[in-house]
């Protein structure tokens, strides 16, 4: 999957937007073991009676047990979401139809654009221009044929625009992921605790009673599942950028390096000793 994030557990940054990740799992694994209980109540007592073990004592282990269901149903749905995700995945792309792909060929072919990126990438990586009659250097493109068969080292040089187009909107949010963890952590945990909510219903053979809402749930768990699906698929159907912002963008690191080029020829060298 393109530029999907890693998930780790990062102890190093104890901020408010990390260490609420950690009490998440109790969510599904709370949602489980209630669940069981109400079916059960007896469970509770059996335990209880089994173990000889105090009020808090129990309260402990029922939480100890809830959120290790949790942690357990969250690792499950990281297996099922990247498996159905893939499955779908190369389903699409074995589908000529349904293959994501952008059309931005023409944006690739602005004037503007052309010159920001020429500077950007330098005479090492921009696009060679055709020589062919009635070029225009930098700016030809298919356009400049309309009445006659494009020449094939047109189309590429178009091609290879339109790469660098895409090439430089992943450069220029090379810090920002396609599908940002925290995102991805949470849909996870909505498809953990939908998993929770199925095996309690099925566990307490209540699905027969209430089919339109189990169904409302197993499309909940699907539509959760597929998120790196649907990141992958936006990632590669749609520009993450806007034209007007990339050719921002660009121009803001073309100015910089200037800057920084600048000040390094008139900074003064030391003097040999």
């Amino acid at each position: 999957m393109a530029l999907l994030p890693d998930l780790h557990v990062n102890l190093d940054r104890p901020t408010i937007q990390h260490i609420y990740q950690l009490f998440l799992p109790i969510v599904p694994g709370g949602t489980l073991v209630i669940g069981i209980l109400a079916a059960h109540p007896n469970y509770l007592k059996q335990l209880a009676t089994a173990t000889g073990v105090g009020y808090y004592s129990l309260v402990a282990t029922t939480v100890f047990i809830a959120y290790s269901a949790g942690v357990m149903l969250y690792a499950f749905g990281v297996h099922f979401g990247l498996l159905l995700s893939t499955f779908v995945g190369v389903v699409f792309d074995r589908n000529q139809k349904l293959r994501p792909f952008r059309e931005n060929l023409s944006i690739s072919q602005n004037h503007v654009w052309r010159t920001v990126a020429d500077a950007f990438l330098g005479k090492q990586l921009a696009p060679a221009p055709p020589t062919l009659p009635g070029s225009d250097g930098l700016f030809t493109n298919a356009t400049h044929f309309p009445s006659v068969p494009v020449p094939p080292i047109v189309q590429q040089y178009d091609t290879d625009w339109n790469d660098w187009y895409n090439v430089l909107q992943d450069y220029v949010l090379r810090s920002m992921p396609a599908l940002a963890p925290e995102v991805y952590f949470l849909f996870t945990i909505a498809q953990a605790t939908g998993w929770a909510v199925i095996i309690t219903s099925l566990h307490a053979h209540i699905v027969r009673n209430h089919l339109l809402s189990f169904v409302v749930i197993a499309f909940v768990v699907s539509a959760t599942a597929l998120v790196q699906f649907g990141s992958n698929f936006f990632y590669r159907r749609y520009d993450r950028l806007a034209a007007t912002d990339l050719v921002a963008r660009l121009l803001t690191e073309v100015r910089a390096r200037e800057n920084a080029d600048r000040l390094a020829s008139v900074r003064p060298t030391a003097p040999p000793q």
